[in-house]
């Protein structure tokens, strides 16, 4: 099985660590071997309360059952082991890992200083399948599980490491590192090899044999045939040795709950002993048997295999099965599987046809017994699908719960009329004030689809004009700014083409400044966008435009810092920003709003005219006082802060996102097109009260950008609700990307599926442009809003292979439920002045599941929830999944055992096979939910509300702002009449 590049070796977005706090403690094992040990538990067969010694620095708190795959699963019946022979010839095992005396004293205090080398018969002769390990300790004692390798990472990915540790430069090329799991926490496993041949050998060797045992074990747990006779041999070599007698091969009733338990089938005892009798040929009860009869019945191969084939069975797709094919016997034919996806799946077939076919064909074959796959040969027409193959259609990529991303598609909108997928401190893998700055967080994000990333910038510890990247005023740890630029640089595109955003948080000095530009303009090279790319135009390009680029965000720059010298550069000869001077526009000219919100201070009130329509830019010369974009109100009065202090070398950068102090949403620098303003979240709060405060931040985000931030007393790195700032039209709603609580959940969903997957998704029209309403007259709108009708309904079938909670005592048994919950943004939940409505609300957006006792394996729930609500914002519906484990009954202050979030608009209907995540955002590799999913189509409606005006004439004066005439109604950005 020939190695992949280390990147594809890489966690998927959803199974990327998030939660790694990193103490950089290296450790080197001396000579290595791979072991084999009878008695250590595998990634997802073993026993879950088993622990690893922890070694080093430490981190992700995470249950032992959970194995993040390097690639998404397919077809289970294609995910066999027909490309990995279990028996082929031994496998090339490297040359071991030696370690010689270091000369620093710090890391001769952390590598052991022996040497030793393992002679070849320390070796296994030929690969096994049993819990193989590296250690360098001689009793094994010190070691880590090949199956607990969660990523391998080398050359620069790692540098930060070596330039913590001191290390020098030399031993980079091999030097690499293991991210491994154990049962309650990550751990980080630094390595050096003696050569370059004995670095690609190893790393050649762990990311063979991990994948290798990574395909086995999704056979396995999906019951392949093939695995089940591996893993049937490895149990008879483990309990009979090589020297067997086939006849002696067989187990017991107690063997096979030991083997369910290490596979995770939990199950009640009576049902796995009927699945023990069936497999056996004896009736379903063996009540009338006597007592040694029952303990002394043992299975052979045969039968035992029959017995995984009965737990394999689901009654619940039998049923869909049967429903939808005429002839059970003969089995479904593909018209039937076609119709099956055109009206209960509700897939597009005839779009892709000739797809479809393919499945059909592959499943149907696939579901042939192999004696009779040759006398298939040209008989396509003829195929039909087996109950099996119709089960694996069902849990694979083809029957995804989600939209799939379309292989080309064009976002051609400007970029004010997108969400933006962003975060908040990336650099920080845990709590804000005390964690450890690592660019582990930029690769995170990155690959998990990240299109705005944040860095904050500080003078050097050692070199004051080598920046640094750090959280101020904190406990946290510095990294070098070259790395994290170089991070960036290599991972920003790997996930999504589109364009990536940095948010500078500038807290240096000018000649620092001078060298963050000068590095990210030597890093980045062409990608890196320094001008405009049509300079007459007065809007933002399309994420379409700026593909593969990078914009920086940074505020506006100070202009009596120009003098300041460059390197390599005579002084004033800097290339002044594009947008410096005002640009000349025809001007439709409307009163500027009285709002104090609008109008903070008298300044800003001038007899200047503004075209609302094209943001018209006024003929005003450019005030150059200082700005700063982290704007703060206070007893709703602007605060000036102290004078923003950028250099123009570095403020030039922010071309199309130029950070601006509040002065009110009509000052000069608010109208202009490339601007932002970036609130943490209590200031947003703040302006958000008022109606007119609303319909301001409404109108201002149609047309610009703005950033809004987690608050500082977020010491624990929570997330808010980023639900409250996107039907404001915020674009960059920044979460801490470490925590995976309900915020992120949510943020996960609104940038998963279809076109989402670019980290860009268009806002609906009501975010774009004022709607005009033709037909209604204020008069006819009194005491009514339009509101959109939303119905579905989500039949939770089943759930399969649930992992039992390592937390969860030993007696304790899995007793599953699930709870079913829906966000909206205009969720009155959380409003202490609307109780009354939020405790009916509550009733109708929650709805759970009956408890199915002692049964974590195939529990079935049959249980229909109906969703009808009522909502200004349809396209901001989140679906939330919760399987949770009973205590004597509904256990609500419980942390759930798995959740999926989605985005209703993102979800399929039909039958789908819904991933399971674990609190931190991993996939569980088997564990999955089992649902119908129905949508109804959104109508427009027309509610009351009691708090409308009773003075008609107030809402005549209204209504020119809600519903404005065309002719002075904003439309999009593009639609505008703005020079494009």
């Amino acid at each position: 099985m020939a190695s992949e590049p280390l990147l594809a070796r890489r966690a998927h977005p959803g199974q990327v660590n998030t939660n790694l706090l990193m103490q950089t403690e290296l450790v080197v094992v001396p000579p290595s071997a791979i072991s084999n040990s009878s008695n250590s538990p595998a990634s997802q067969h073993g026993s879950p309360t088993q622990s690893v010694e922890i070694i080093g620095a430490a981190g992700l708190s995470t249950g032992s059952s959970l194995q993040a795959s390097p690639e998404p699963l397919e077809l289970s019946h294609e995910r066999d082991l027909e490309d990995v022979d279990m028996y082929a010839t031994p496998f090339q095992l490297p040359e071991p890992i030696t370690v010689k005396q270091q000369t620093d004293q710090v890391i001769s205090h952390l590598f052991p200083a022996h040497k030793h080398r393992f002679s070849e018969s320390d070796y296994p002769q030929e690969l096994q399948h049993d819990h193989p390990k590296i250690f360098w300790d001689r009793s094994a004692k010190k070691s880590v599980y090949i199956d607990d390798i969660k990523e391998i990472r080398t050359a620069e990915d790692i540098r930060q490491y070596r330039l913590a540790a001191g290390l020098p430069e030399s031993v980079e090329p091999r030097f690499f590192t293991l991210i491994c799991k154990t049962d309650k926490q990550d751990r980080i496993i630094h390595l050096i090899a003696d050569t370059d041949d004995a670095f690609q050998q190893w790393v050649q060797a762990l990311e063979t044999f991990s994948r290798h045992r990574q395909v086995f074990a999704t056979s396995l747990m999906s019951f392949n045939d093939k695995a089940v006779r591996t893993y049937w041999e490895m149990e008879m070599d483990r309990q009979l040795g090589k020297a067997r007698s086939p006849r002696d091969e067989h187990v017991d009733f107690a063997a096979v709950e030991r083997v369910c338990r290490s596979l995770h089938i939990h199950i009640p005892t009576d049902q796995l002993r009927r699945a023990f009798d069936t497999a056996k040929g004896r009736p379903a009860s063996t009540d009338d048997l006597p007592s040694t009869q029952i303990s002394t019945s043992r299975l052979d191969f045969d039968e035992f295999l029959k017995l995984v084939r009965v737990m394999k069975a689901r009654e619940e797709i039998r049923t869909v099965y049967q429903t939808h094919t005429k002839d059970v016997e003969t089995g479904m034919t593909k018209e039937e599987f076609l119709q099956f996806l055109r009206h209960v799946q509700q897939e597009n077939v005839d779009d892709d046809l000739g797809f479809w076919e393919n499945v059909f064909a592959r499943l149907a074959r696939k579901g042939r017994p192999r004696e009779t796959e040759k006398q298939a040969t040209g008989s396509e027409e003829r195929m039909t699908m087996s109950e099996a193959a119709f089960s694996s259609f069902l849990a694979s990529d083809h029957n995804a719960v989600i939209f799939k991303e379309p292989q080309e598609y064009i976002l051609d909108r400007p970029m004010n009329e997108y969400y933006i997928s962003s975060s908040h401190n990336t650099y920080l893998l845990g709590r804000q004030v005390a964690s450890t700055s690592t660019h582990e967080g930029y690769i995170s994000a990155l690959l998990r689809g990240c299109r705005c990333v944040e860095i904050d910038c500080w003078d050097g510890q050692e070199n004051p004009h080598e920046p640094d990247v750090m959280h101020g005023h904190s406990f946290t740890s510095r990294i070098s700014f070259l790395e994290v630029i170089k991070t960036i640089n290599k991972y920003a595109f790997v996930k999504s083409r589109f364009p990536l955003w940095i948010s500078l948080e500038v807290r240096c000095s000018p000649l620092t400044q001078i060298n963050m530009a000068k590095i990210m303009s030597d890093i980045f090279g062409d990608k890196l966008v320094r001008t405009p790319l049509d300079p007459s135009s007065d809007r933002l390009p399309s994420p379409s435009e700026l593909m593969e680029r990078i914009l920086i965000k940074v505020k506006k720059s100070d202009e009596s810092l120009r003098n300041f010298d460059r390197p390599g550069r005579r002084r004033g000869n800097s290339m002044p920003s594009p947008y410096q001077r005002a640009l000349t526009m025809d001007n439709v000219p409307v009163p500027t709003p009285s709002s104090p919100l609008l109008s903070p201070s008298p300044a800003s009130r001038s007899n200047r005219q503004i075209n609302t329509i094209t943001e018209g830019i006024v003929h005003e010369p450019i005030s150059s006082s200082p700005s700063e974009c982290d704007s703060e109100i206070e007893g709703g009065v602007v605060v000036k802060r102290p004078a923003s202090k950028i250099h123009p070398v570095l403020g030039e950068l922010g071309v199309y996102c130029m950070g601006i102090h509040f002065d009110g949403f009509d000052s000069l620098d608010a109208k202009r097109f490339n601007h932002i303003f970036s609130f943490k979240e209590k200031t947003f709060s703040e302006k958000n009260q008022t109606p007119a405060g609303k319909r301001a931040l409404y109108r201002h985000n149609m047309r610009h950008l703005m950033r809004v931030y987690p608050n500082a007393g977020r010491i624990s790195s929570s997330n808010f609700d980023p639900l409250i700032y996107w039907k404001r039209g915020v674009q960059m709603a920044a979460l801490n990307w470490q925590t995976f609580d309900i915020g992120m959940q949510l943020n996960q969903a609104m940038f998963d599926g279809g076109t989402a997957m670019s980290g860009y998704v268009l806002k609906p029209v009501e975010g774009r442009e004022i709607q005009v309403m033709p037909n209604l007259t204020p008069d006819e709108c009194i005491g009514k809003r339009p509101r959109k009708k939303v119905s579905f309904e989500i039949d939770i079938v089943s759930a399969q292979q649930l992992m039992r909670p390592w937390t969860l005592g030993e007696k304790r048994t899995l007793d599953p439920y699930v709870e079913v919950e829906v966000f909206m943004a205009d969720d009155k939940r959380n409003k202490a002045d609307a109780a009354a409505y939020a405790a009916a609300q509550q009733t109708q957006l929650k709805q759970r599941t009956k408890i199915v006792r002692e049964n974590g394996f195939n529990p079935v729930f049959s249980h229909t929830c109906r969703f009808d609500v009522t909502t200004k914002y349809p396209d901001l519906i989140f679906v939330r999944w919760s399987v949770k484990v009973a205590d004597k009954g509904y256990n609500d202050k419980s942390a759930p055992l798995a959740t999926y979030t989605a985005k209703l608009s993102s979800l399929k209907q039909g039958y789908r096979t819904i991933p399971l995540l674990n609190n931190h955002g991993e996939r569980f590799l088997f564990s999955t939910l089992f649902c119908r999913i129905k949508k109804g189509p959104v109508t427009d409606i027309m509610v009351s509300y009691q708090d409308a005006p009773k003075n008609g004439s107030k809402l005549k004066n209204i209504g020119r702002t809600v519903f404005p005439q065309t002719a002075t109604s904003p439309k999009s950005s593009m639609d505008s009449g703005r020079t494009t």
